[in-house]
């Protein structure tokens, strides 16, 4: 056997392995529109309303310190400036005011911190109930949609850094199963709420 008869016989042997392992037909992809998901679920009714009880309770908690702090305004109107009592009750209503500072940062944070919480949670819903719905559905890959979402303007940083994250430049909206991810998440959320 001389070298290329061998060498033509290991390329056909090649191919014969790339054509045994590779797909019989196209994958089937699935995309999925993140934003419009997310507020197309039932569940975001629920956290809302816990959001509104949060941020009631946050604001009652504020209205409490600012009672506390007109008290001790009022209080040291009271005193002669340059007392002993004025100076202390000065230094409690610093004290007081800074409290509310750091107690309307908390505020903030508390707010954020709730609603990126629930937002980790529902993606890890998603990502688990879109998984299910392709292995039903022959579906091989469902990917995120971003190509339809705006570029905002600003600096040319700040553009190729709403660029770089993109990771679609078109998608065939025949593709789009968002709708059919929400149906399905918002059927599994009613199921949970029914069996509580």
């Amino acid at each position: 056997m001389t070298i290329k008869t061998a060498l033509t016989a290991l390329a056909l042997a090649a191919l014969a392995v790339v054509a045994a392992t590779a797909p019989s037909s196209a994958p089937v992809i699935g995309t999925v529109e993140l934003a419009r998901a997310l507020n197309g679920l039932d569940a975001r009714a629920g956290h809302e309303q816990r959001m509104n009880g949060v941020q009631t309770s946050l604001k009652d908690q504020a209205e409490k310190m600012r009672e506390e702090l007109r008290s001790l305004q009022d209080e040291l109107e009271s005193f002669q400036p340059g007392s002993p009592n004025f100076a202390q009750a000065e230094r409690k209503a610093q004290e007081k005011v800074g409290q509310m500072r750091a107690f309307e940062e908390y505020a903030k944070l508390k707010m954020e911190s709730e609603s990126a919480n629930w937002i980790r949670e529902a993606y890890a819903e998603m990502r688990a109930i879109a998984g299910r719905m392709a292995q039903e559905n022959n579906i091989d890959m469902i990917v995120l949609d971003d190509s339809g979402a705006p570029v905002e303007p600003g600096t040319v940083q700040q553009v190729l850094a709403q660029l770089n994250v993109r990771r679609t430049l078109f998608v065939n909206a025949k593709l789009d199963v968002t709708d059919m991810l929400i149906q399905r998440m918002n059927a599994e959320f009613k199921a949970k709420q029914a069996g509580k």
